[in-house]
């Protein structure tokens, strides 16, 4: 799926099994943890250190910092749970009420519950316009009538004074309906327009709540996919609804702001990334904020994918790489390349500067300095995996890159030449492949949806070690020492011996 970058925390005192900590999307952004001792076999009852109930279901996987575990619950609620013993130490909410001053809050949640009557208000405005509009129609039509009976006969005999004055009579007869239906069609033009007002009003009011609706989303994807990212003293959270809120790690709220809209119908899920003293997101646009004060340091264009962007510094300038093959200078935004490759849904790796696309098509193009801070895009090789989406992110380890298709087809690729080295159908589990594909100690972890996680040994013909099932999941496994962290439907899972 979505991959966030983050910083390297450095050593903690309060926990052994927290030493060396890594905190954002897959841990420092590789989805490696090569010092972890994590069991290989667990369940729901079995090596389950602690397991604490969460007040909804999410997506972002867990993030480690100071000794606790950051999680997200829909539809915007950031938790912070103690390591040791799954403690729910605190929970903030990140709606768009919580951007705002607390007597605007109120007025706000205020319009909101009298919203409650406006779809039935601006129905009784229709209606009410229609049926002058009909009533309209129908008095010019009797109006039309008048005319046509009041045009002279065509030529015939001379008629009679008794006739004449018959005529005469039914001429002031009409002309004193005509006067009448005129005044009533004046009368409906004023009502007509009292309704178009009232309707222009109420619509105005709806659209004046806009701002406060969360925008569209897929019930998949929810409004909590975004995995947090910390710095070790602070956790940023993003959330589909375009809020972003700085917290530090004993729940004090430092900014909060609306960054954007997300405009896709489906929702968002990229995650947060902290590069030199900037919190940048995906949204629409790629934007930098100032980690310190929320502000936006600078907005650059780039086409939104689903998956979140990857930091690497070339020839000593730090820059962000995009799913969707967009190269982004961290210093000012500005827009280095476009379109090296497009990853629809996960996101690229980067390595010794190389960044590897992965999916049937995919390609590794070669990024080097060039003058000016510039940079120089090489393409390498294409490859071809299976055909198929790619929801989870791939892996890179010692020369090979491990991906999974949706439905857990699993690929070898090597690294150098883009060549398809092994593959294999894992039969287990059902729902889609959205956990990105994560390496603990000696170990690769792949997960489905249904919460089964196959364990495999790494190498160019993987071998299966275990098969093991928890709840519904499809956040990515956090590791740390002999401790794994899972954030699934219902719980949050501390599993270890």
């Amino acid at each position: 799926m979505m991959l966030c970058r983050a910083l390297l925390i450095g050593i903690l005192g309060t926990s052994p099994a927290l030493a060396q900590e890594a905190a954002g999307w897959r841990g420092d952004g590789t989805g490696k943890y090569p010092s972890a001792t994590p069991v290989t076999e667990w369940s729901t009852t079995k090596n389950v250190v602690w397991q604490t109930k969460m007040p909804s279901w999410g997506n972002a996987s867990p993030v480690l910092a100071g000794g606790r575990v950051f999680v997200c619950s829909e539809p915007d609620t950031l938790l912070c749970v103690d390591a040791n013993d799954g403690t729910i130490l605190w929970q903030r909410t990140n709606s768009y009420f919580d951007t705002l001053t607390p007597e605007a809050a109120a007025k706000a949640r205020q319009d909101i519950t009298a919203a409650g009557e406006l779809p039935a208000k601006i129905r009784s405005a229709q209606e009410k316009l229609r049926a002058v509009n009909n009533e309209d129609q129908k008095t010019i039509g009797e109006l039309k009538q008048i005319a046509d009976e009041s045009l002279p006969k065509p030529g015939g005999r001379k008629p009679t004074e008794e006739e004449r004055k018959k005529e005469r009579a039914r001429e002031a007869e009409l002309a004193q309906k005509a006067v009448r239906l005129s005044r009533r069609l004046s009368d409906l033009k004023t009502r007509a327009d009292e309704s178009r007002n009232q309707l222009v009003d109420l619509q105005k009011q709806r659209a004046a709540l806009k701002p406060y609706r969360r925008p569209g989303a897929h019930g998949t994807n929810g409004y909590s996919s975004s995995t947090p990212a910390s710095d070790g003293t602070h956790v940023y959270a993003m959330f589909g609804n375009g809020v972003v809120a700085r917290y530090d790690l004993a729940g004090s709220r430092r900014w909060i702001r609306v960054v954007e809209r997300p405009k896709h119908p489906r929702g968002h899920c990229a995650s947060p990334l902290l590069v030199d003293g900037k919190l940048i997101v995906h949204i629409n646009s790629v934007t930098a904020l100032d980690a310190e004060t929320g502000k936006t340091v600078w907005q650059a264009k780039a086409p939104r994918r689903w998956g979140s962007p990857v930091v690497t510094r070339i020839g000593g300038v730090d820059v962000i790489v995009t799913p969707s093959g967009s190269l982004v200078r961290v210093a000012d935004g500005n827009v280095l390349a476009n379109g090296m490759s497009d990853l629809p849904y996960c996101a690229p790796i980067v390595h010794e500067r190389i960044a590897y696309f992965i999916r049937h098509g995919g390609r590794a193009v070669q990024l080097s300095p060039a003058p000016e801070n510039g940079v120089v895009v090489k393409p390498l090789w294409t490859t071809t995996p299976r055909k198929d989406r790619y929801y989870a992110s791939p892996l890179l380890h010692d020369g090979l890159i491990y991906a999974i298709t949706q439905s857990v087809h699993l690929s070898v690729v090597d690294a150098k030449t883009g060549r398809v080295a092994y593959q294999r159908q894992l039969a287990f589990g059902r729902g889609q492949a959205y956990p990105s594909v994560t390496l603990a100690g000696e170990h690769l972890f792949l997960s489905r949806e249904d919460g089964t996680t196959v364990v495999m040994t790494l190498g160019r013909e993987p071998k299966q070690v275990a098969v093991n099932k928890l709840e519904l999941f499809r956040s990515c496994p956090v590791f740390s020492g002999k401790r794994m962290y899972v954030r699934a439907a219902g719980h949050l899972y501390c599993i270890g011996e």
